[in-house]
C-alpha cells in the first residue's frame, strides 16, 4: 500500500521522506503528490537501458545524491545533543531568601528627590596625568548672536 511504502522509506532514511513526522493512517489518506515522488524514482531506475545521456545523467543524480546523504550523516554526528535546559526554559522557583529581599525592596521607603550622598574616593595627583584636552563643539542651532567685527590693524 502507498502509506506501508511510505513508512518504508522513512525508516530506511530516504532524504526526502526523513522529515515526514505525520503519515496518514489509511492509505485513501495519502496524497497523490506524496506517492508521486516515490513513482518517479522507481522509473528513473526502470529507466538504465536509455542512451549514453539518460545513463549518465542518472549516474550523476545518484552520485549526488550519495554525497547529500555523506554531509547528512555527519552533520547528524557532529550536532551536540539537547538536553532538556536547553529546549524547556524554566523560571526557578524561589526560595525563601530571595523572597524575603523582594518584600524587603519593596518596603524599604524610596525618596526619589532626596538621593542619598555616597562618599567618592579621592585620586590623587599622579593618577591625573592627563595634560592636553581637545574639545570638539559642534552647534547645531543659534538664535540672536552678537556679530564681532574684526578690527583691522
Amino acid at each position: 500500500t502507498k502509506r506501508f511504502s511510505i513508512l518504508s522509506l522513512r525508516s530506511q532514511g530516504v532524504p526526502e521522506y526523513k522529515p515526514m513526522k505525520m503519515v496518514p493512517m489509511y492509505s485513501s489518506e495519502v496524497t497523490h503528490f506524496e506517492y508521486a515522488q516515490t513513482e518517479k524514482e522507481e522509473k528513473v531506475s526502470l529507466k538504465e537501458e536509455g542512451d549514453v545521456f539518460e545513463h549518465h545523467r542518472t549516474a550523476v543524480i545518484r552520485f549526488m545524491k550519495e554525497i547529500q546523504e555523506k554531509i547528512a550523516s555527519r552533520s547528524r554526528k557532529v550536532r551536540p545533543l539537547l538536553e532538556l535546559s536547553d529546549v524547556v526554559v524554566e523560571d526557578q522557583v524561589p526560595d525563601i531568601s530571595t523572597l524575603g529581599r523582594s518584600i524587603a525592596k519593596l518596603l524599604e521607603p524610596r525618596h526619589p528627590l532626596r538621593p542619598q550622598r555616597k562618599e567618592r574616593k579621592k585620586v590623587s595627583n599622579q593618577a591625573v596625568g592627563i595634560t592636553k584636552v581637545d574639545l570638539l563643539i559642534n552647534v547645531s542651532q543659534a538664535q540672536c548672536l552678537p556679530i564681532q567685527k574684526e578690527k583691522k590693524s
